[in-house]
């Protein structure tokens, strides 16, 4: 199965962003695709919930981290915040165990299926985002907007269901070039992906 529309244009989004010095990896894993695109000169740590060789940490993310403060220079943490029903927590120890000048970059899912991994939460929109990480200490939150349009956002809600890898290539093309007709006729329409965003990246730092 090819991955979503949300994971591909979540990914080109890692792409162009730049992390340098000791990072954690809220969430993910040695074998996690999205290592490798993270710019930077930087080593990456990883903590989770499971149990495993390949991971610095295990810990449940809804209680205080067992982490030193001041300790990284980046966190990075992808599909995991929906996953989380204490999230100032998790957004005020990720503060917490940041090093002052250093960054985190979050992507957290909007449109999509429920998925619990064990549990789904929680959907976030754009002023919760702001206002939780601000909560937690952050600032210069910024909040990138990450999908196309309606139609890429109708398409992602039964990717599941299209079983073929090329039968998603050909609907996710689809939906990309109909939502870029439509942001071409009227780019502040409501069918664009201001209204019908796919998920969001946020990159906020402690000062």
């Amino acid at each position: 199965m090819r991955m979503t529309m949300w994971r591909q244009l979540l990914y080109q989004e890692i792409e162009t962003i730049k992390l340098d010095g000791s990072i954690l990896d809220l969430g993910g894993s040695r074998t996690s695709r999205y290592h490798p695109l993270l710019k930077g000169e930087h080593s990456i740590d990883v903590a989770n919930l499971d149990n495993g060789e390949d991971k610095e940490y295990n810990f449940n993310f809804e209680d205080a981290f067992p982490i030193e403060s001041e300790k990284y220079d980046g966190i990075i943490c992808l599909n995991v915040l929906e996953h989380i029903f204490n999230h100032q927590n998790f957004l005020n120890e990720s503060f917490r165990i940041l090093k002052s000048g250093s960054t985190v970059i979050l992507g957290v899912p909007f449109i999509m299926q429920y998925h619990p991994s064990p549990n789904d939460y929680w959907r976030y929109t754009e002023p919760t985002l702001h206002k939780i990480f601000t909560k937690a200490g952050f600032q210069d939150v910024q909040i990138r907007l990450i999908g196309t349009g309606i139609f890429s956002a109708s398409y992602s809600i039964v990717h599941n269901a299209v079983r073929f890898g090329l039968l998603q290539s050909f609907c996710i093309w689809i939906a990309r070039m109909l939502d870029a007709l439509v942001y071409k006729i009227a780019p502040d329409c409501f069918l664009t992906k201001k209204y019908y965003p796919l998920g969001f990246v946020v990159v906020a730092s402690k000062k």
